[in-house]
């Protein structure tokens, strides 16, 4: 089933209309962007009233997970805190004593295995 078959099928099935016009708005565009169809695909699969053929609900759900699947887990987020002057230089002592920068000490410290 083809993404155009898929968003008019979630026009004609979902009652939720904010679902629904967000599949139009989409059809309308034309060329959908994968995270956006993905995100659309999730809350019209968990709208509690939408009755979905067999086919559509099965595409759907394919989709949903290959995006899961191909998602990047390791993408790298920058996190800032405060600490004073004294646990600063606590941490780089820590982290040098164990040859590591600040950074990969608090990593490695905040990684459960």
């Amino acid at each position: 089933m083809n993404t155009e078959s898929i968003l008019r099928e979630i026009i004609a099935s979902c009652p939720d209309y904010s679902l629904v016009r967000r599949a139009g708005n989409i059809l309308r565009r034309g060329q959908p962007v994968p995270g956006e169809l993905w995100r659309l695909y999730k809350l019209a699969l968990a709208a509690p009233d939408a009755e979905y053929g067999a086919e559509a609900r099965a595409a759907m759900e394919q989709y949903c997970a290959e995006q899961t699947a191909a998602q990047d887990y390791n993408r790298s987020v920058t996190v800032r805190f405060r600490c004073t002057a004294n646990e600063r230089a606590r941490i780089e002592q820590l982290a040098a004593r164990e040859g590591k920068t600040p950074s990969e000490f608090i990593r490695d410290r905040c990684t459960v295995d």
